[in-house]
């Protein structure tokens, strides 16, 4: 339940502050990940897309925070869209100023990361770092 109230916090600041910059802690800690690599197409979540989820939650709802410039990062992209959950999960880009706030103030430090919230359960949020742990998880969602 924390990190929904944070979520919310931090998403209902960035409309008050929408003029507001952030310097990328990705570009100033390792500057050698500004590459010009082609990406596939990816449909990246909006800030608007995420105030709206925040705002009238489905229920469950999923956050997959990843750095396109990385390997991991873009094997979970692969396995959500490989297995059909596209439309369930949220894709946030680490690369993406208002993205990178959120990450930082909800004190999260590695991606890809996972979350799973639950804004009807206090302990309903869950977290897989890595994609071993987000294939883990997201296939055995698969098979039940």
């Amino acid at each position: 339940m924390k990190k929904i109230i944070i979520l919310c916090t931090v998403l209902g600041l960035m409309v008050l502050n929408s003029g507001c910059t952030v310097r990328s802690a990705v570009d100033i800690q390792r500057p050698e990940l500004k590459s010009k690599r082609k990406t596939k197409k990816i449909n990246w979540s909006t800030r608007e897309q995420m105030e709206n989820l925040i705002g009238n939650p489905p229920g469950v709802f999923m956050v997959l925070f990843v750095d396109p410039e990385e390997r991991q990062s873009m094997k979970s992209i692969e396995l959500v869209s490989r297995i059909g959950k596209a439309d369930e999960i949220s894709l946030l880009n680490l690369r993406e100023q208002w993205v990178l706030s959120i990450f930082q103030q909800m004190e999260l430090e590695s991606a890809p990361m996972l979350l799973i919230l639950d804004p009807q359960n206090d302990d309903g949020s869950k977290d897989m770092i890595g994609y071993s742990a987000i294939k883990t998880y997201l296939t055995g969602m698969r098979q039940k």
